[in-house]
């Protein structure tokens, strides 16, 4: 979520998880995709809140709306909507030439992941997110293209939600072949041993609880693209 000060300005604040490239560190964070400072925001005055369509709390939205701040959603349910979303920012902030190159080169980095071959069948794949409650990661969810491209596929692909939360049940019953622990080593740990009592998982048996530690990823922005 980025609060923009007005067309080919500046971004004049964001939330705490954006941190790439370096100068966004410098921006203000007033909160995240669930809580923020909304009296701060309200003095900053932007022109328009852009706003991550279904990985913003629906309460977050609703009391933007109440402020009668103007929002611009965005949205990426796949690689290929990372480059849409950058033509469509360069074209909301008057920087449509710049953005129409950068996107053109992601494109061509999504077009060199599809030429690669994968053979025999997909691995199925648990990507988890977080413990309690247990999230992982739906159908509409770029990690969930990435792991399709990557040869694999997310056992909760059926579920037309980005971020579900699930029953430890379910995941035994669809008994994936990788179980992916999006979480620092040491808490990819602590996850990997509550998951070791569960010995009917394949994933277990064969001890392919994997930690992915590679934040790029969750974020869903450009270098998404380079963590697939």
């Amino acid at each position: 979520m980025l609060f923009a000060a007005g067309a080919g300005d500046r971004i004049v604040a964001t939330v705490l998880a954006s941190d790439e490239p370096a100068a966004a560190k410098k921006i203000l964070r007033i909160g995240d995709s669930n809580a923020l400072n909304y009296e701060h925001l309200v003095a900053l005055k932007p022109d328009v809140v852009i706003v991550w369509e279904d990985l913003t709390n629906r309460l977050v939205v609703d009391s933007l709306r109440k402020l009668n701040m103007p929002l611009y959603f965005i949205r990426a349910k796949g690689l290929a909507d990372i480059p849409k979303s950058v033509r469509q920012l360069g074209r909301l902030a008057g920087t449509g030439a710049i953005a129409g190159n950068a996107a053109k080169a992601m494109d061509a980095r999504i077009a060199a992941i599809v030429q690669r071959k994968v053979t025999g069948e997909p691995l199925r794949v648990f990507y988890m997110i977080w413990d309690e409650p247990l999230y992982t990661v739906g159908g509409r969810h770029v990690i969930s293209d990435a792991i399709a491209r990557c040869g694999g596929r997310n056992i909760f692909d059926d579920i037309a939600f980005p971020a579900p939360i699930v029953e430890m049940e379910s995941v035994v019953k669809r008994d994936p072949d990788v179980m992916l622990m999006s979480a620092p080593p040491i808490t990819a740990r602590d996850w990997r041993e509550r998951w070791g009592r569960y010995s009917t998982i394949r994933a277990v048996q064969t001890r392919q609880i994997l930690t992915y530690s590679d934040t790029r990823l969750d974020r869903m922005g450009p270098t998404a693209i380079d963590a697939v």
